[in-house]
């Protein structure tokens, strides 16, 4: 295993930065990131998602359960952000839904 000091501004680290590291230092292509709402936001927001594996269980939960995503300011669908669904599949009793953004 092997630690390294990445950029950082505002106590957060540079996401870019990161993943300039992973592809110049050991010739990483492809990141999977599985990460809650504030890192998977982060990623979205800086424009760095290309795919979306999204599973959906089939059970409802209320408004004090953590949500998917922290991205203020989206209180519309003209807000929203869009995706194209590129593959759908059941699994068990889930759904795997893949997205890539538009």
């Amino acid at each position: 295993m092997e630690y390294r000091q990445a950029a950082a501004s505002e106590k957060r680290v540079s996401l870019h930065s990161v993943l300039e590291s992973l592809a110049s230092d050991f010739a990483c292509a492809e990141v999977l990131v599985e990460a809650g709402a504030t890192l998977s936001t982060a990623f979205i927001q800086a424009g760095l998602v290309d795919e979306l594996i999204v599973y959906i269980a089939p059970k409802l939960l209320g408004s004090d359960a953590r949500s998917m995503l922290n991205i203020a300011g989206i209180e519309s669908m003209s807000d929203s952000l869009n995706f194209k669904i590129t593959d759908l599949r059941q699994i068990d009793r889930d759904i795997r839904v893949v997205l890539k953004p538009i």
